[in-house]
């Protein structure tokens, strides 16, 4: 009964505030106690082909697990690096975690602003972001982030000629 009012009490929290990844944690919390009396030790016997299948699976997703959290590591020191106007080096690293996650359009934004602040030839940043507009064609952000790209650029372009 506890355990109810406190889902209750959690759930009116944060219909009126702002709800923080810590409140979600205490909604785990509160779920799992209201599972506890309904738990039972169950044993799975799984023959061996299935076995070795869940064990191929477990090793496919902390492979690809792996890459995602290395490419966002990768992504983080290149961001540092573009704001830190060290444009080689967010270049290199923003494009070798677009090589390990080439489905995160910012790797590809921050590589396309190195080149913006290298001067590299105009003809190729645009290449660039009409390659960038491909990633998720179904999403109006990739159309809004590929203008901004664009400004970026022209601006750039008429500051310091690129």
């Amino acid at each position: 009964m506890a355990c109810l009012v406190s889902l209750i009490a959690w759930c009116v929290g944060v219909s009126f505030n702002p709800a923080p990844v810590p409140m979600f944690m205490l909604l785990a919390v509160v779920l799992a106690a209201l599972l506890i009396g309904s738990t039972r030790d169950k044993n799975l016997a799984f023959n061996v082909w299935a076995k070795t299948v869940i064990y191929i699976l477990a090793v496919i997703l902390i492979i690809f697990g792996t890459d995602l959290i290395a490419s966002e590591y990768l992504f983080g020191f290149a961001k540092t690096d573009y704001l830190n106007q060290n444009y080689q080096g967010c270049l290199k690293l923003s494009a070798l975690a677009e090589k390990i996650n080439p489905t995160n359009r910012l790797y590809e934004i921050y590589r396309i602003g190195a080149e913006i602040g290298l001067k590299i030839n105009s003809g190729v940043i645009v290449n660039d972001i009409g390659k960038f507009t491909l990633i998720h064609t179904g999403q109006a952000g990739t159309y809004v982030e590929a203008a901004i790209c664009i400004i970026c650029c022209t601006r750039a372009r008429a500051t310091r000629s690129i």
